[in-house]
């Protein structure tokens, strides 16, 4: 029949439609025409400016409305009916997005087990490897990591053996919970993999824990484990509040897709769903078996760029021409320079840093152009020193005093950890490098232009949402307001009890309570007030960073502006801005999480309450699991955090952290943004001025801007500073090409079948076999020198320290007495 090969045509992989296909049929057999057309005319008033919704559905719509002056349909009345129907049938009943259908059912089954205690006891055993493994590595630059689809895949196999455990459970109240009450099936499935993807994550408030003990930064001594305890919990958990109230905005509505849950639902179909022996496009292996030859491929080949050749992961080839240019080094250098190289790397552990299987291409290139583009700027102002960056590496993410050594803060403060003005004065200005000084400038633009630019573009949904949020708190026991939404997804969940508002406010109240004791009762000199502060603008500037994630799967934070108004605070003292870019980058991150889970349930759907108390016993078990992992490697791994650390636990975020405490908390923003680099400030109104003017512009050349989108742009620039540069994301770009464009829009069925569990394949191939050298080859302190492994930090690139211009031996930039 048409409507069956019309569907066949958009997905080429009929045993995942073919149920979807006869339940959408029988809603299309009972539609009028005029019921189509009013929902096609509805889809495009609705998505015609959403960058996810594909243009060959748009134009097919467009031209389904404008029949009339079709020659094609007036010929044939029947066909354009029939058309009409079908296109309106699966926006109705199912979704408007090929990726969201070729991911979801249109029906559900509410009595399909899913809260069994088989659930939790597999869940909880993977949070701890997956938090442990997730918490050591990403200390390492490039950082590894074990992410919900690859833990998935895990936990189906240990699914399926639970099915021969014995039936035995107990009742609560009318619902019994049993140890095997059946064939482990999807819900199952999705509701551990939920767990795994709140509890496996890393610590985040656990990378401010390094920066604030390590030796080499903050090194403060009463950092214990009681500390760390109260601060980790109220970090995750505070998250939870803040997510009970923006899902009302980013998890119901349809336009916020959230394209980084797709894999994990594509990878739960293809491993619970029967597969046919099938061809498509040429290719009949089964999606679990692809994986584990795929997983095995990349567990072996990683010994190479990561101990045997280690050229192939740093492959700078460039430079090895001539190891002494510092020119050489510093446009095409990989540890030192920009990273102009097109052949830049064979590991998959640095080709993954930008998601290049995952994340929508549009956002790849985005983000690549921004960063690319902006190098030339980087190179013009490097090369006229600007603000003496020309005496420093271009683009680190350290910071410098006048001879181009890195800033000794002990030097600058007093036996209470706050500044010394007058050591201050005598000693040195605090320098960034060129790329820092882009980076700085880019993240104070990204707060003003996503607030502006979002406040313009979803000015007319926030203000609804706003509205039903209003009404349900006036009137709880009406009727739900997604009952009203024009999402079939989010009106069949009506069927299943939300949770109520006040669960998140009291989990939030009682986090804050633990934050609160952890300030005064440890001498962090962090007035209350100013927590309150900050976390009201963490809340702020959540809700556009939010709407952009849920619609082009890339993450951003604000914590720079949470630190320069720590410094306002609390001036002088480092810690106490540490910990205020804690509170706003933690429970934000912690918020956005709990969301992306939320709507992978909305999409699987699971009932919310299950959800969210598989939620709050993850994040309880993470809670401990990371601070366990800390521990092991301060104990286990020599020389942390440093530069010349040969496993390369670099630590570049708890580096990054420690700096803009110092820049904005020791030396504080008044003399940065005032003695050192005032134009920083106006960059702030910069952002507002690139939102309306590129709003202005997509108004009347809206096709032409469709897939521009200005924060991703600006957000690529600030990639420069943190020790990543194009060579880090070059070969991202070139896969995102081959596998999220090309073989995504010509080969849709593998794409489909494949695509996600390839890229699960190779993270989990190069996480096990990462882990499994750091604890058999490299602890035991076993050694492969050779010219494959040096060659890469040799040469001038290898030294990481040197900048264009020779420095002085009085020093550079500003004398004695030009700063205060």
């Amino acid at each position: 029949m048409r409507e069956i090969e019309h569907i066949a045509d958009e997905v080429d992989e009929k045993h995942l439609v073919e149920e979807s296909t006869g339940f959408v049929y029988e809603r299309m057999c009972t539609m009028s025409l005029d019921e189509a057309l009013c929902v096609l005319r509805s889809t495009i008033k609705d998505l015609e400016d959403d960058i996810n919704f594909p243009m060959e559905t748009l134009y097919r719509i467009r031209r389904l409305l404008e029949a009339k002056r079709s020659t094609d349909y007036n010929e044939d009345p029947e066909l354009y009916e029939l058309d009409a129907r079908i296109e309106a049938a699966w926006i109705k009943f199912h979704s408007p997005y090929p990726e969201i259908r070729a991911v979801t059912d249109p029906s559900d089954d509410p009595n399909i087990p899913i809260e069994t205690l088989r659930v939790y006891m597999l869940g909880i055993i993977w949070v701890i490897i997956g938090s442990f493994i997730n918490e050591i590595f990403f200390y390492r630059q490039p950082r590894l990591q074990l992410d919900s689809t690859v833990l998935q895949l895990l936990l189906y196999p240990c699914g399926k053996l639970t099915e021969y455990l014995p039936d035995w459970g107990f009742w609560i109240r009318s619902s019994r919970y049993s140890m095997n009450p059946g064939p482990w099936n999807a819900k199952e499935q999705m509701l551990a993999t939920i767990i795994l993807n709140i509890g496996a994550e890393r610590g985040f408030f656990m990378t401010y824990v390094v920066a604030m003990r390590e030796e080499q930064f903050f090194n403060q001594k009463f950092i214990d484990f009681g500390f760390m305890f109260l601060m980790n919990v109220s970090m995750i958990f505070m998250g939870f509040g803040f997510s009970g109230v923006l899902r009302k905005w980013v998890v119901s509505p349809q336009k916020t897709m959230w394209p980084t849950v797709l894999p994990t639902l594509a990878l739960n179909r293809a491993l619970l769903i029967t597969e046919k022996k099938t061809s498509t496009n040429g290719w009949t292996i089964s999606s679990y078996r692809f994986f584990f030859i795929v997983f095995g491929a990349s567990f072996v080949y990683f010994f190479f760029p990561e101990y045997i050749f280690k050229a192939l992961s740093v492959f700078n080839w460039i430079t090895w021409i001539n190891p002494k240019s510092v020119t050489l080094a510093i446009i095409c250098g990989q540890n030192l320079g920009l990273g102009f190289n097109p052949i830049s790397t064979f590991d998959w552990a640095v080709v993954n840093l930008s998601d290049p299987l995952v994340v929508p291409f549009f956002s790849v290139m985005n983000k690549y152009a921004g960063m690319f583009f902006s190098s030339f700027l980087l190179l013009g102002m490097y090369w006229t020193n600007y603000k003496f960056t020309a005496y420093l590496p271009p683009n680190s993410n350290d910071v410098y005093d006048k001879y181009g050594d890195s800033f000794d803060v002990g030097r600058v403060m007093d036996e209470n950890k706050l500044l010394n003005v007058t050591a201050y004065r005598t000693y040195s200005p605090l320098y960034i490098s060129m790329g820092g000084i882009l980076q700085t400038s880019a993240f104070f633009m990204v707060c003003t232009l996503s607030l502006s630019y979002v406040l313009l573009t979803e000015r007319k949904r926030i203000w609804q949402v706003t509205k039903q949020t209003y009404q349900q708190f006036r009137h709880p026991r009406a009727a739900s307001v997604s009952a009203a939404s024009g999402d079939p997804l989010t009106r069949g969940m009506d069927q299943y009890k939300t949770v109520p508002d006040w669960w998140f406010a009291v989990i939030f109240l009682v986090s804050f309570a633990f934050l609160v004791i952890a300030i005064t009762v440890y001498p962090t000199n962090v007035p209350i007030w100013s927590v309150i502060v900050i976390m009201i603008l963490a809340f702020v500037v959540l809700i556009p960073g939010t709407f952009i994630y849920a619609t082009t799967g890339y993450a951003y934070r604000f914590h720079n502006v949470s630190v320069i108004l720590a410094g306002f605070i609390v001036p002088g003292n480092g810690l106490a801005a540490l910990i205020g870019r804690a509170i706003a980058s933690c429970t934000d991150e912690q918020a956005q999480t709990y969301l992306s889970d939320m709507k992978m349930a909305h999409y699987a759907r699971l009932p919310p309450r299950p959800v969210f108390r598989a939620q709050i016993i993850a994040a309880f078990f993470q809670t401990f699991v990371t601070i366990g992992g800390v521990q092991f490697l301060f104990a286990s791994i020599p020389d942390m955090c440093s530069l010349t650390q040969k496993q390369r636990f670099l630590c570049p975020s708890a580096r990054a952290f420690f700096v803009d405490a110092l820049i904005y908390g020791v030396i504080g923003p008044e003399r940065m943004l005032n003695d050192l680099y005032p134009a920083l400030k106006y960059c702030f109104v910069v952002g507002v001025g690139i939102a309306v003017v590129f709003v202005s512009l997509r108004s009347k050349f809206s096709n032409a801007l469709r897939y521009i989108h200005p924060v991703i742009i600006v957000s690529g620039i600030a990639s420069w500073g943190s020790n990543l540069n194009l060579s880090h994301y070059t070969p991202g770009v070139i896969m995102s090409f081959i596998f999220m464009f090309y073989i995504k829009r010509y080969f849709l069925g593998w794409w489909t079948k494949y695509n996600f569990v390839l890229t699960a394949a190779l993270s989990a191939g190069v996480a096990f076999s990462a882990l499994f050298i750091l604890l058999t080859l490299y602890y035991s302190r076993t050694n492969f020198e050779w010219w494959g492994n040096t060659i890469s930090t040799s040469g001038v690139d290898g030294a990481m320290k040197d900048g264009l211009l020779p420095i002085p031996g009085e020093g550079f930039g500003l004398k004695e007495g030009e700063y205060w």
